[in-house]
C-alpha cells in the first residue's frame, strides 16, 4: 500500500524517531492569519451595518533570547507550510542547489540557503518549504544524511513558528501557571 494515501491517524509514514505526539504536531500546525476568511469577508458588513474588514497582512513578530523584532524576512514564506531545517551543508551550496534536491516532491514550495552577508558563502545551514505534511515527512526520510556538495545533509523539522512572539507568550503564561502555589 502506498504510504501517501494512509488516513491521518496512521503514523507509520513518520521516522521512527519521532513520538506519536511530534507527529500530531504536524499533522495540526496551521498559520495564525487566515487569508481565507480575508478573501470571504472583503466588500461585507456585520449585523450592525458597519463594514467588515479583512485583516491586514500578517506581522511575524519573533522572540529570541529575550529580544523581540518584526521578522521580514519570513514574509517570502508560504502561510500553512510545513518546514524543515537542512544543516550541515558546504560553503559552496547555493540556494539553487538545495532547491534541485528537494523540488521533486509534489508539495515543494521554496528553499533558501542562509548565507554570511559579508563573505557571501553558505553559513552551513537552509530551510525547505513545502505544503503537504507527508512530503515534509518523506524529504526528512528520504534525504537525511544523503550529500549535497561535499558533506551529508542534517534534517529536521524548523521550529520556526515556536519563535513567533504568540508562542513566546502562551508558553510563558503556562510556566507561570505551573509556577504558581496554591
Amino acid at each position: 500500500a502506498d504510504k501517501t494515501q494512509s488516513s491521518s491517524s496512521d503514523y507509520s509514514m513518520f521516522p521512527p524517531t519521532m513520538s506519536h505526539t511530534e507527529a500530531k504536531d504536524f499533522m495540526a500546525q496551521q498559520s495564525v492569519y487566515d487569508y481565507q476568511r480575508a478573501r470571504n469577508n472583503k466588500g461585507r458588513t456585520d449585523a450592525n451595518g458597519n463594514e467588515v474588514k479583512a485583516p491586514g497582512p500578517a506581522k511575524h513578530i519573533r522572540s529570541i533570547a529575550g529580544e523581540v523584532w518584526q521578522d521580514q524576512t519570513l514574509a517570502a514564506w508560504p502561510d500553512n507550510d510545513y518546514r524543515i531545517f537542512v544543516g550541515n551543508l558546504g560553503k559552496e551550496v547555493t540556494t539553487e542547489q538545495l532547491a534541485s534536491a528537494f523540488k521533486h516532491f509534489k508539495s515543494y514550495n521554496m528553499s533558501k540557503v542562509v548565507q554570511n552577508k559579508m563573505a557571501r558563502q553558505s553559513k552551513g545551514y537552509g530551510f525547505v518549504s513545502f505544503s503537504d505534511p507527508r512530503d515534509m515527512l518523506r524529504a526528512i526520510r528520504e534525504k537525511n544524511g544523503a550529500y549535497l556538495g561535499n558533506r551529508p545533509m542534517k534534517i529536521k523539522r524548523g521550529k520556526w513558528e515556536e519563535r513567533d512572539i504568540k508562542h513566546v507568550r502562551q508558553r510563558k503564561k503556562a510556566e507561570k501557571r505551573e509556577r504558581r502555589v496554591y
